[in-house]
């Protein structure tokens, strides 16, 4: 995956491409680096909406891009930090740090020391 970091994809350059306004659950809680447990928060929460379509649930696909910028999972953070989840949620954990369903508030942590120059 370490290759993709740099890359950058921009919808606009594929004009004639029909690119789906709404997402499958599996795909929004691959984004959001969640697992389908930790998205049962989000919904619990209604920090993220899903509607029923056929066999699948959808949301809108700017609504989990935006939740995407707004709360880091562990397992993201974990990644860009070279550490394991567990010690990253035990450190946010000593600090006080709200969670947001099962991440936290990108903006919060990258505002931490340890965590800024990673994000």
């Amino acid at each position: 995956m370490a290759r993709f970091d740099q890359t950058d994809f921009f919808e606009a350059d594929y004009p004639g491409f029909a690119f789906s306004q709404y997402l499958v659950r599996r795909d929004a809680d691959e984004i959001l680096n969640f697992d389908p447990n930790q998205s049962r928060e989000l919904l619990k929460l209604e920090l993220l909406k899903f509607h029923r379509s056929a066999t699948s649930l959808k949301s809108d696909r700017a609504d989990v891009l935006m939740l995407a910028q707004r709360i880091i999972s562990p397992a993201e953070l974990s990644e860009r930090s070279g550490r394991s989840s567990q010690s990253v949620v035990v450190e946010l954990k000593r600090f006080n740090i709200p969670r947001i369903a099962f991440g936290w508030d990108r903006r919060v942590i990258s505002k931490m020391q340890q965590f800024a120059e990673i994000l």
